[in-house]
C-alpha cells in the first residue's frame, strides 16, 4: 500500500484511469462522498456501490482531467480529511 493520507490508502494502478482509495473513517463511504461533494465540490463514487468487501470503505476517483484540475481536487480531498477527521497533513 502507498500511503495517501493517514485516513486513506491507495494501491498503485498502472492500467486504470481511476483510483479506488481505501478510507478508514467512522461513517459510511456513501456519507464521505456526499459530504466531500457538498463541502469541497469534488465528485467521487462510494465504494459500497461497487460491491466491495464487507467492512471496508473506499471511494472511486478518476484521473482523466488535466494535472491542474487533479491537483486542486486532490488538495481538496486532503483538506476534507484533515478538517472532518483530524488527519495530519503530510
Amino acid at each position: 500500500m502507498v500511503p495517501f493520507q493517514p485516513a486513506c490508502q491507495l494501491r498503485r494502478s498502472t492500467w486504470r484511469f481511476y483510483a479506488f482509495p481505501k478510507i478508514d473513517i467512522p461513517e459510511g463511504d456513501d456519507v464521505f462522498c456526499k459530504e466531500l461533494l457538498l463541502q469541497k465540490h469534488v465528485l467521487t463514487v462510494h465504494g459500497s456501490g461497487f460491491g466491495q468487501r464487507p467492512g471496508t470503505k473506499h471511494f472511486r476517483i478518476v484521473f482523466l482531467p488535466n494535472e491542474e484540475i487533479l491537483g486542486r481536487a486532490y488538495a481538496a480531498v486532503q483538506d476534507f480529511l484533515h478538517e472532518r477527521y483530524g488527519s495530519e497533513k503530510p
